[in-house]
């Protein structure tokens, strides 16, 4: 969406789901799992469901299907109707972790002073305002853009140009076993933290560290909550899936 403020344009993107993760359904189909698991909780909004609580299902199995069956007295189908399936379902699930780095690394040490230049942009041509700097090795440049403007929307046609140099020297470390350990197991809380900032649910983590004289690996699997049910074209039932479903005297 965009919108007018004084001379500026601003435009608001916002993030859809990819058509590729085909969870938009507008026709009829099935909720079938997105990896191996074992049920921990399933909520049907629409559709029939196939599994529960504390069953194990493998990747591409029909979770919930959109074939809704109606039934006679005497438990013979009288009609069918496709649905689009719908509902939330979590299963315990494990992923593979494996990470390695080596104990020796270099480190950039900045030195404290630094040089500023200038230059501004009129009308989409750049002048320097002073002489510039050329960058070369061990060195690193930022370059900024400050917009100018009266007030808070009215912004002029040209704006400065800030380059900021740094001058550093490249020095050779290296992580201590203690070190290397402790640069593993944040390496491991920073995986967590992606888990957690999905929504997901890690709830244990089966993770060995070990350190050696050239590097430290770490290698393992966490076992996590999360939810696994995504859209497929819509299927027939297999017979004993009908079976499942099929009403009995009881």
């Amino acid at each position: 969406s965009c919108s007018l403020h004084g001379c500026r344009l601003s435009i608001n993107i916002k993030e859809t789901l990819d058509k590729n993760t085909k969870n938009n359904a507008s026709k009829p189909c099935d909720l079938v799992a997105s990896k191996n698991g074992v049920i921990t909780s399933i909520v049907t909004q629409n559709g029939t469901p196939l599994v529960q609580k504390g069953d194990k299902v493998k990747k591409g199995d029909t979770l919930i299907t959109g074939n809704i069956y109606i039934y006679s007295d005497s438990n013979e189908v009288l009609e069918t109707h496709k649905e689009i399936a719908e509902g939330t379902i979590w299963a315990k699930t494990r992923a593979a972790y494996e990470c390695s780095f080596l104990r020796s690394y270099y480190k950039k040490e900045y030195k404290n002073k630094k040089s500023y230049t200038y230059a501004a942009y009129l009308c989409g041509k750049r002048v320097p305002l002073m002489p510039e700097i050329k960058q070369e090795e061990g060195m690193d440049q930022i370059t900024e853009k400050i917009p100018l403007k009266i007030g808070k929307t009215f912004f002029l046609p040209f704006y400065l140009e800030r380059t900021i140099t740094r001058r550093f020297e490249t020095v050779k470390m290296e992580y201590g076993k203690q070190e290397a350990y402790k640069e593993a197991q944040n390496r491991i809380e920073k995986k967590i933290r992606k888990f957690e900032e999905k929504g997901i649910k890690v709830l244990s983590d089966n993770i060995e560290i070990s350190v050696n004289d050239i590097k430290c690996e770490a290698k393992g699997y966490f076992i996590l909550e999360e939810p696994i049910g995504k859209i497929r074209s819509i299927r027939d039932l297999t017979k004993e899936q009908e079976e499942k479903l099929k009403p009995t005297e009881e």
